[in-house]
C-alpha cells in the first residue's frame, strides 16, 4: 500500500476553518452593526456634500448630510453601515439617516443589503464549517487505514 501525503488535506482543513471563522466574524460583525443601528434614531437629512475614497481597485462615494438634532445641526459622512454606494445622492436630495441618540455625530445609512450578506456570510461559514469536517474525516480514514495496513504488516513480519 503506497502512503498518501497528508500536507494536502491538513492545509486544506485548516483553509476552511480560516475561512469559516473569517465568515461567521464578518457576519457576526455585520449583524451586531445592524442590531446596534437598530437602537438609531431615523431622521430626514439633506446631502450637502460627496467624500470619496478610493482603495486599490475601486472608488466609493459616501454622502455628506446636514440634520438637525434639538437645538444642533450636524454634518457628517454617513457610512453606510459596513458598505459602500458607487454613485452618490444628489446635493440637495432629503435622505434617511439613523444617528445614535447618545452620540449624534455618529450617523449611518441603514442597508436592505446587509442582511442578504449575513445569510450569504453565514451559509459560507457552515459550509465551510461541514468541508472542514468532510476533509478532516477522510483524512482520519486515510490514517486508519495506513496503520491497519501496517498492523498487519508486522503481524505478517512477525509469523516469519
Amino acid at each position: 500500500m503506497e502512503k498518501v501525503d497528508k500536507a494536502p488535506y491538513i492545509i486544506g482543513g485548516i483553509a476552511t476553518i480560516f475561512v469559516s471563522l473569517l465568515c461567521a466574524f464578518t457576519a457576526s460583525f455585520i449583524l451586531y452593526k445592524e442590531l446596534l443601528a437598530d437602537s438609531y434614531v431615523r431622521t430626514e437629512a439633506v446631502v450637502v456634500d460627496h467624500y470619496y475614497m478610493r482603495d486599490d481597485d475601486y472608488g466609493y462615494y459616501y454622502d455628506v448630510v446636514e440634520f438637525t438634532v434639538g437645538e444642533g445641526t450636524y454634518t457628517k459622512v454617513a457610512l453606510n453601515n459596513g458598505g459602500h454606494t458607487y454613485e452618490p445622492a444628489n446635493i440637495g436630495e432629503t435622505v434617511t439617516v439613523y444617528y445614535n441618540p447618545k452620540n449624534p455625530d455618529d450617523v449611518l445609512y441603514k442597508s436592505p443589503t446587509h442582511v442578504l450578506l449575513i445569510v450569504v456570510a453565514y451559509l459560507v461559514s457552515a459550509g465551510s464549517t461541514v468541508g472542514a469536517i468532510i476533509i478532516f474525516y477522510k483524512l482520519a480514514k486515510i490514517i486508519k487505514r495506513e496503520r491497519e495496513y501496517e498492523s498487519r504488516l508486522n503481524l505478517w513480519n512477525d509469523k516469519e
